[in-house]
């Protein structure tokens, strides 16, 4: 008799790869190498993101009505312009504000003919960063350096700097998650209480992302409300329903990306998470049983696959990430990069937490990208 994994992957390939299960997350547009020093390098042999070049590649199209299109989401944005109108990327609104002010400015407008833009969720948002650039980390479909007086029709423009989304921090839900487009980071809680807006809409094409797993909604004073109208993530829910797959050999394959993920454990062997970066990676190579190729690359592991996983109430890990010749690696309690990992979490067997403070250790997640594979019993 077929096993839980052969029906949810009949299941799956059924859908058919337009359905969200098994659908490529794009590409980070990292193309570069370098050194502990900083220094470009040969990206072969490395492991690096440049040389790796995981995901769907990047792909935008313009509709010349102040919209670009992602053609691997389907995400349909906003285009900001340096003019002075609702769409200047130097407006700046409250979290509130930017429902109830701007969305609905474009929804009221019927901006490029339609009314149902909304404020992204943490994933969409972050799903526009390129990391191979720097100030703004986007394609040039969202910014092509415009000038003073350009509209949306003739330019393309991104503040360099933190974002609204739609999500909020779970944990202090008073602060909403936001991206930095200065250098691709995300956070929670804008410094000074206000910052910029892009809205989007959804579309009938592209692979959608995996949802952020955010039912609740939450006023300013962190209270539980209902969520009808608030516009927020607990109440729009979009992209793809979170689902996984224990394979039962020590792997969980994520069902919307088809990525293979390495499960972790309190044992001494290749999966013990306490294990050093070069440890862990070395240990791993000599386990070999889940054939994994090296380690996540932001867009996958860390930031929207972390997200993903922190999000839906599972454990989450700090990853080594290269970017732009720096090391860094994400702090699993407030999914912001930092320098050098300060904490840990380490998930007890009655499920409390833990915070153990390390300042050299760095804990690594391996990934392999794959299609779909499961083994089931007759």
């Amino acid at each position: 008799m077929r096993t839980l994994v052969s029906v949810l992957l009949g299941f799956a390939l059924l859908l058919g790869p337009r359905s969200g299960w098994g659908c490529e997350l794009p590409a980070t547009g990292q193309t570069t190498c370098w050194d502990s020093n900083g220094n470009v390098i040969p990206c072969a042999g490395t492991g690096q993101d440049g040389e790796l070049r995981e995901g769907a590649p990047l792909a935008y199209v313009d509709h010349g009505d102040g919209t670009v299109t992602d053609v691997n989401t389907g995400l349909m944005w906003e285009k900001l312009s340096h003019d002075g109108t609702v769409h200047d990327d130097h407006n700046t609104y409250t979290w509130a504000n930017a429902i109830s002010g701007h969305v609905a400015t474009l929804n009221s407008t019927n901006f490029a003919g339609h009314n149902d833009w909304r404020l992204p969720n943490v994933r969409e948002l972050l799903s526009i960063v390129t990391y191979q650039n720097l100030l703004p980390t986007v394609a040039p479909a969202f910014d092509n350096h415009c000038s003073s007086g350009c509209d949306v029709t003739r330019c393309s423009c991104t503040f360099s700097g933190d974002t609204w989304t739609s999500t909020s921090e779970a944990d202090s839900p008073s602060n909403q998650w936001f991206v930095d487009f200065q250098d691709g980071q995300v956070g929670a809680g804008l410094e000074h209480g206000s910052g910029p807006v892009r809205a989007v809409r959804d579309a009938s094409t592209g692979c959608p992302l995996p949802a952020t797993g955010q039912t609740t909604c939450w006023d300013s004073s962190r209270n539980v409300i209902p969520c009808a109208g608030t516009g927020q993530d607990g109440e729009l829910r979009k992209g793809a329903p979170l689902a996984y797959v224990d394979n039962g050999n020590g792997t969980v394959t994520d069902l919307n990306t088809g990525l293979v993920w390495e499960k972790l454990s309190e044992r001494g062997d290749a999966q013990r998470h306490e294990l050093r970066g070069p440890q862990r990676l070395a240990a791993a190579e000599r386990a070999g049983a889940a054939g994994h190729r090296g380690l996540p690359d932001h867009q996958s592991g860390g930031g929207l696959g972390l997200q993903q996983q922190l999000l839906a109430g599972l454990s989450g890990d700090d990853v080594q990430l290269h970017r732009l010749g720096r090391l860094l690696v994400v702090d699993v309690q407030r999914l912001r990069p930092v320098e050098r990992v300060v904490r840990a979490l380490l998930v007890r067997p009655r499920g409390c937490v833990r915070q153990d403070r390390r300042q050299e250790q760095r804990r690594l997640r391996a990934g392999r990208a794959g299609r779909l594979h499961f083994q089931h019993d007759d």
